[in-house]
């Protein structure tokens, strides 16, 4: 997460990381913003992967993945978080 200058974070305890995600979110900043977003959106990716897996047997490469999850954060963000997506060079 680098790229959006938020610090690695690894924690074993869910209320831990719960923790970290409500203060990393608590902001307006544009990396605020785009941090929840990518969170959201990933949380989903997720998800619809989990079901893929579970319900059809497919799976997807991480790559196709990030690209989606980019994608659509690019698709739902308002135009300052939009152009700072597209300098990821997922796009």
């Amino acid at each position: 997460m680098a790229w959006i200058k938020c610090p690695y974070y690894t924690s074993d305890a869910w209320d831990a990381d719960l923790k970290w995600i409500i203060d990393k979110t608590r902001g307006n900043t544009l990396t605020d913003q785009l941090f929840k977003l990518m969170y959201v959106e990933c949380s989903h990716a997720v998800w619809i992967e989990r079901n893929h897996r579970f319900f059809e047997g497919k799976s997807r490469n991480i790559e196709h993945i990030a690209k989606e999850v980019t994608y659509m954060c690019s698709m739902r963000a308002h135009k300052a978080i939009s152009s700072r997506l597209q300098q990821l060079l997922f796009l």
